[in-house]
């Protein structure tokens, strides 16, 4: 085989590969795992007249047998929370279930009655955004294991 053959045919696999991981929709990387939530802000647009930000690092606050909790979307618009190894309350079910949607064009993820701007979704990371009252949000960075 000529080194030029050998350089065409690297060239092909190397494409090919990576035009698989764009085949993905949001649906196949969202339902293709554990995900488990690794930061959690409260960003507040406010300042005494309205201008400036703060943040709050939420997730900091979460207990131990809190940060161990997973989600699990399965395609049909269910998801699974789990309380992971360690429960908070022994007498807490060790899952239930939410529904979750995209709206008609993905760029928003409907969960647990809040409607989510979707910042990042790959792989394995999962950003998502709302806004809870005026001129306070919440981001949430989902990480898959």
């Amino acid at each position: 085989m000529k080194p030029a053959q050998a350089i065409l045919i690297i060239v092909i696999l190397i494409i090919s590969s990576c035009s698989k991981d764009r085949l993905l929709s949001k649906t196949d990387l969202l339902t293709a795992g554990k995900w488990q939530i690794t930061e959690y802000t409260e960003i507040c647009y406010c300042g005494g007249s309205g201008f400036g930000t703060s943040s709050r690092d939420l997730y900091a606050s979460y207990a131990t047998c809190e940060k161990d909790n997973y989600y699990v979307f399965y395609k049909g618009g269910s998801a699974e929370i789990n309380e992971g190894v360690t429960k908070c309350n022994a007498g807490n079910a060790q899952s239930y279930t939410e529904s979750w949607a995209f709206n008609s064009d993905e760029s928003r993820f409907l969960f647990k009655g809040k409607n989510w701007k979707i910042f990042q979704l790959n792989k394995t990371t999962f950003i998502i955004s709302t806004v809870v009252l005026l001129g306070t949000g919440e981001t949430i960075t989902l990480t898959k294991f």
